[in-house]
């Protein structure tokens, strides 16, 4: 759900292994998700879930689902993110998570290798193929130092990075290597008083600003507004969400209206090991 303005790395560094404090009793959807960028607390202990995005047809003072959003759809809406599938161990941590077409088809997978609680290792896959891999390091506090990406097959270096965290163990500061080692981008980010992510900032080899992105969240610690900014910080699109809950307090249905008044409706189903 929601527009997502990150790139596959910066989605995996976002959030893949950390060692950070959640509430007991609930599970983080964030690694290797759609949802990197600004992670969600669900309550319980998530099994799988599965989220899907729908245009949404008025009906009195709300609205209903209609047809599924297709590539293209997705697409004008400024890289819309794609419907998928997560699955978690019973530690809370990513097993998978496949990206789904509008006819429910894999088109993308994210699989991690875990160890003593940490994602070591992500194999992305584009359909059946190994496209890439990432390799991190964590130290001993289980917090992430760095990590590569590299080509499958060729096993030839793509990006690395080395990473700063809070006290809590999120990204702070990550710093951006080309394959020559040479420093290239850096992300900035920043959080709250209850350690929610709040602000992204990217900037170019230079430390000039290329973007912005800002979240805020409801009373239930959901992302109420989305807001994208360019490097004179000038608003560029923002998304507002509203949320229908089950008895748990996760969200079952996501209404997404954007500044062009274009409205999405978002669907997730639920499977615990509780």
């Amino acid at each position: 759900m929601k527009n997502q303005i990150l790139n596959l790395t910066i989605a995996a560094i976002m959030t893949f292994g950390c060692t950070t404090e959640e509430p007991v009793g609930t599970t983080t959807l964030g690694d290797g998700t759609p949802y990197a960028s600004y992670p969600e607390i669900m309550v319980g202990k998530v099994k799988t879930m599965v989220e899907k995005n729908y245009w949404a047809i008025p009906e009195g003072t709300s609205c209903k689902k209609g047809n599924p959003l297709t590539r293209a759809d997705r697409d004008s809406l400024g890289n819309w993110t794609d419907d998928f599938e997560v699955v978690y161990d019973e530690n809370g941590v990513v097993i998978a998570c496949t990206g789904l077409n509008d006819t429910g088809k894999p088109i993308w997978k994210n699989e991690n290798i875990i160890e003593n609680m940490l994602v070591t290792k992500q194999n992305v896959f584009r359909k059946d193929t190994l496209n890439s891999y990432y390799q991190f390091k964590y130290g001993d506090n289980g917090f992430l130092l760095s990590g590569i990406r590299n080509r499958a097959g060729v096993d030839t270096l793509i990006t690395s990075f080395a990473c700063k965290t809070n006290a809590k163990g999120k990204p702070a500061e990550i710093q951006m290597f080309n394959s020559k080692g040479k420093p290239v981008e850096k992300y900035m980010y920043s959080y709250d008083e209850k350690n929610r992510f709040v602000k992204f900032e990217a900037f170019d080899k230079a430390g000039g600003i290329n973007f912005i992105q800002e979240v805020k969240y409801n009373d239930k610690s959901k992302a109420s507004e989305l807001i994208f900014k360019d490097k004179d910080n000038k608003i560029t699109a923002s998304n507002n969400c509203t949320y229908e809950y089950d008895e748990k307090g996760n969200w079952l249905k996501a209404i997404v209206k954007d500044d062009k008044n274009h409205v999405v409706i978002a669907e997730r189903s639920y499977t615990y090991y509780e």
